[in-house]
């Protein structure tokens, strides 16, 4: 194909798609018991036809409400919708990755339709996919070529819950309270021997229930109460390290950056939507 008609072929290509919209659900999308939904599309699939019983089809799917009226809102505006499905499990890091998938198809679809304008909207935590993808997209750019343009598509959210990590300060009082621990299971246990074992307890005037001869005392502390003093060591103190670490990880996946521009992101949240009952509802039991 010669060069002039290979770039009008483009330039058509792009001109059909001069909008492409991709949609996010957010977690659960198919409520508690997807694996029940799974077996309602089985049946349906088996019939041939949707029910006049069943629920009509999710936002995101085709032929839903909103799908039909954001196609007639845009009119002429040559468009394509497109959903991005995800497991909806609520976790931090399968947002994560969901975000690097999201992140590697925005890429992909602004190199194959450069001109055309990108647009996300994403529902609930499908905006914190959203803008975690953008985040990727940010580091992406500054690595590749001077000059190189990567996507930076508009974002819309729809009832997002905004999270940061932040690690909680109780300063000593997790460490004094894993060692009283420590503690009481070492005297629990030496109580337990002096019941098991009578001949075990110390017969020098002036003993307590649970003093142990000097015989019984030794290989009490070599066989039972080092081991306990070592796992609480670790308990104490690499447990805590790995929490931090653990914490970083997370506030890690969540960290946007400044790769959300303003006048790219629209927030579109409502009075007592499920985003703030849930907050609220999390807040009140923690």
């Amino acid at each position: 194909m010669p060069e002039d008609q290979e770039t009008w072929a483009q330039h058509m290509s792009e001109a059909r798609h001069q909008l492409l919209i991709t949609l996010v659900h957010g977690t659960w999308p198919r409520g508690f018991f997807p694996r029940l939904f799974r077996f309602k599309q089985r049946v349906r699939g088996l019939v041939g036809r949707r029910q006049r019983w069943e629920a009509p089809p999710f936002w995101f799917e085709e032929g839903s409400f909103f799908l039909d009226r954001l196609s007639t809102e845009l009119h002429d505006i040559p468009h394509k919708i497109t959903s991005r499905l995800w497991s909806g499990a609520n976790s931090i890091r399968v947002r994560d990755e969901t975000a690097h998938v999201l992140a590697e198809y925005l890429s992909a679809e602004h190199a194959e339709h450069p001109q055309a304008t990108q647009l996300v909207i994403a529902h609930s935590h499908g905006g914190n996919i959203a803008l975690r993808a953008l985040h990727h997209l940010g580091q992406r750019e500054v690595s590749q070529p001077c000059g190189a343009e990567g996507a930076n598509p508009l974002v819309v959210t729809l009832a997002t819950p905004f999270i940061e990590i932040h690690q909680a300060d109780f300063g000593h009082k997790p460490i004094l309270i894993r060692g009283a621990l420590v503690l009481a299971v070492y005297y629990l246990l030496r109580l337990l021997v002096v019941w098991l074992f009578p001949s075990a307890r110390s017969d020098l005037p002036g003993s307590t229930p649970i003093d142990l001869s000097w015989d019984a005392a030794l290989i009490f502390h070599a066989v039972v109460a080092l081991p306990i003093f070592i796992i609480g060591w670790y308990w104490i103190d690499k447990r805590a390290t790995a929490r931090q670490n653990q914490v970083e990880a997370l506030r890690s996946a969540t960290r946007l950056g400044e790769a959300v521009a303003p006048q790219r992101l629209l927030v579109i949240r409502a009075i007592d939507d499920e985003a703030s009952l849930i907050l609220a509802f999390g807040t009140i039991i923690n």
